[in-house]
């Protein structure tokens, strides 16, 4: 595939500090407090290289990058930060001062993050305590090459929607295969914690309510990295092109309290973004058109057709199919109109178009 300049692509590796000894853990304990008791004191750099035991690292990293006020966790600067390869019991050792001198720290990630740490730059980190256990956030970046947007390649539109996530259907040559469903788990999920913080606000239980809407976010958040890699996986492989709706404005179309709460509770944005950067760091081109009335369009006819229920599209001429699929489709048609006219800068799908030809015609009159 041909490229073009390049681009760089920044993310963050998640490592826990596994089994540090006793000494190890006592020197994070000191890293922990004397940052804490520094972030109520005077931001100023010789201030606190004169008041606190922590190291010149720290106290620079604390002056130029810690907003005033802020709750934050320790930040490494890269210049602080060593990393050397492990082994059998842990693949990556991390290196940090302390004030009580460096300490070793063996880090457990998973093997895709591990590999990382060998390709990219490793940019300033962060530690961060939970409970007795300390994790090391370490931020990484490279230079990725920008793939061109082939004309004749295969499309996998992505249909966002409320009842399932993400319709996802591959179109090859104009005929369409493949239609998977994903995440339809998703708004079950948001459903039963809206209705459990309801009862909790009943009772002003608002600590439980708060840690409640954090479980939802890693369960909802745990489900949609899934969903992105899965579909920029197929896309790889198939050597295709992603082609999403952009959903700008979606939160402003719902009308009701019921319907308010659901579509505003639903991750659309997020979900996007996690398809754009895996994307990019896969080297998968992705293209957003215009998602506008792309399910009230028969993907046959391109008349505007029915939705007599959340699932179901019916066109007078061609029928009844299912509505996100048909959705799905209506966008890699756009993505497909798009890929023809991908050298003219600014420029997106129209409805109702029928051909890539078609649609360069009407946009380029």
């Amino acid at each position: 595939m041909p490229y073009i300049h390049k681009m760089q692509l920044v993310k963050t590796i998640t490592a826990k500090v596994f089994q540090p000894t006793a000494r190890k853990h006592r020197a994070l304990g000191a890293l922990w407090r004397s940052w804490k008791d520094a972030l109520g004191s005077k931001r100023d750099y010789a201030f606190l290289r004169e008041s606190t035991d922590l190291p010149s690292y720290y106290c620079r990293e604390m002056f130029w990058k810690v907003k005033k006020g802020a709750d934050a966790p320790v930040g490494v600067p890269k210049d602080a930060l060593r990393l050397l390869p492990g082994g059998v019991f842990a693949p990556w050792f991390a290196s940090i001062p302390t004030p009580d001198g460096r300490v070793r720290l063996p880090l457990r990630m998973s093997r895709g993050h591990s590999k990382l740490l060998a390709e990219c730059e490793v940019c300033d980190s962060q530690l961060i305590r939970r409970g007795k256990e300390y994790h090391l956030h370490i931020v990484v970046s490279k230079d990725a090459p920008v793939p061109v947007i082939p004309f004749h390649a295969p499309v996998l539109a992505v249909d966002i929607g409320d009842r399932v996530i993400a319709t996802s259907v591959m179109l090859v040559d104009g005929a369409i295969s493949s239609p998977g469903f994903h995440g339809r788990e998703v708004r079950s999920i948001r459903r039963h914690y809206a209705w459990l913080r309801k009862r909790l606000g009943r009772r002003k239980l608002l600590r439980v309510i708060k840690r409640v809407g954090r479980t939802e976010h890693r369960k909802v958040d745990a489900r949609l990295h899934i969903i992105a890699a899965n579909l920029v996986e197929r896309a790889r492989e198939m050597g295709a092109v992603i082609a999403i709706g952009d959903l700008s404005g979606i939160r402003k179309g719902s009308c009701g309290r019921r319907m308010n709460r659901i579509v505003n509770a639903m991750p659309f944005n997020r979900l996007s973004q996690y398809i754009e950067y895996k994307a990019a760091w896969a080297g998968v081109p992705v293209i957003k058109v215009d998602e506008a009335y792309s399910s009230r369009e028969c993907r046959i006819c391109k008349q505007d057709g029915r939705r007599p229920s959340q699932g179901r599209f019916v066109c007078s001429s061609c029928g009844e199919y299912n509505a996100d699929l048909n959705g799905a489709v209506n966008i890699g048609s756009r993505g497909l109109a798009y890929m023809a006219i991908a050298g003219v800068p600014g420029i997106a799908p129209l409805r109702g178009t029928t051909s890539p030809q078609v649609q360069c015609d009407v946009m380029l009159s």
